[in-house]
């Protein structure tokens, strides 16, 4: 028996639903991966590098950080204000916030100028965290026609390319109502449990691997000894068996794993030898 048809992975998806001219570099540590989306968009070939060490990349961009900060309800603004982005069962809610941001002696002006930089981080926050379904922005109150007029012409250039997306405009109630067509569940969804804002079992088992290689990295020809509770020993052992063996394969036998009932479920801990 054969393959009759393989359904592309999230990364060969996103790739493909790209425009060129948001993408710079693309950096794959994989040979194997890489060739085939090399091979699959051709079009990107270009784009492609093969990095020498991941690990340092993450830190270089901290990109730890930044995916941290996607699992948070509020989203900073450059001029100081934020988001707050609210998901329920029946839509998402997204505030916009001044902050401390100092007012312009002309109001409608300030929130317009305001208004403007949070609809394009609102197209950013969606695309990024796949926000989808219905969608309602309460944007800072402005009473002219046309600045509203101008926001929603922002948000509907910003979300171009970002998935099929109808926009409706303002309600009486000044809210921006809007919709994004669902393209399987959002961030929050897919990587934290539904009864709190925490991180799933499958989640902290890739930051223990990252942890590992940055450990790895530190401490190059030393040998490690990785500690973890029983759900993530089960997760890695029963749902995850490949990532941990691509870690041993890129190691060597350099790096042990032991459960431990002295850690709780999802906590780990590594110990340089």
């Amino acid at each position: 028996p054969g393959c009759l048809h393989e359904v592309a992975g999230p990364i060969l998806r996103y790739l493909m639903g790209a425009e060129r001219a948001s993408l710079q570099r693309i950096v794959v540590d994989n040979r194997v991966l890489l060739k085939k989306l090399a091979d699959t968009v051709p079009e990107l070939e270009d784009l492609f590098e093969l990095a020498e060490d991941l690990v340092a990349l993450f830190e270089t961009y901290d990109l730890d950080h930044q995916v941290d900060a996607l699992f948070q309800a509020q989203a900073a603004l450059p001029s100081g204000g934020s988001l707050i982005i609210e998901e329920t069962a029946a839509l998402v809610a997204i505030d916009v916030d001044s902050g401390a941001h100092q007012r312009d002696s002309d109001p409608e002006a300030f929130a317009v100028a305001v208004n403007q930089e949070a609809a394009s981080e609102i197209a950013r926050q969606v695309a990024l965290r796949n926000l989808s379904g219905q969608i309602v922005i309460d944007f800072l109150p402005m009473k002219r026609k046309g600045s509203r007029e101008k926001i929603q012409e922002t948000l509907s250039a910003a979300l171009s390319g970002s998935g099929k997306c109808n926009i409706f405009g303002f309600s009486r109630l000044g809210l921006l109502e809007m919709t994004r067509q669902r393209n399987g569940e959002s961030l929050t969804a897919r990587f934290l449990s539904k009864s709190a804002a925490a991180k799933t079992a499958p989640s902290i088992a890739i930051e223990m691997i990252r942890a590992v290689l940055r450990e790895l990295d530190r401490n190059p020809g030393k040998m490690l000894t990785v500690e973890c509770g029983p759900i993530i020993y089960a997760v890695l052992a029963d749902e995850m068996p490949g990532n941990w063996q691509d870690l041993l394969e890129r190691t060597g036998p350099i790096v042990v794993l032991e459960q431990t009932q002295t850690l709780s479920g999802t906590q780990f801990d590594i110990r340089v030898n």
